[in-house]
């Protein structure tokens, strides 16, 4: 196998787990999150979103790393 067919395997790979990851801490901390009406909206987005979403960007970065490498 040739180095530019491994990545453009892997690559979609492990943009895939990061994605997977990134999702399922985001659930986690919604399920955690408690409904408190004198919370500020904000801070409970940013509560929920923190640990997840660089996962989630990570792994879009790496799906479009993949696509253009593949081409």
């Amino acid at each position: 196998m040739k180095p530019h067919e491994f990545i453009g395997i892997a690559v979609p790979a492990t943009g895939s787990a990061l994605g997977a990851v990134g999702l399922w801490l985001i659930v986690g901390a919604v399920l955690r999150l408690s409904a408190d009406p004198g919370g500020l909206l904000i801070q409970n987005i940013a509560t929920v979103l923190h640990p997840g979403v660089w996962y989630v960007l990570a792994a879009l970065l790496a799906q479009g790393v993949g696509r253009t490498n593949s081409e």
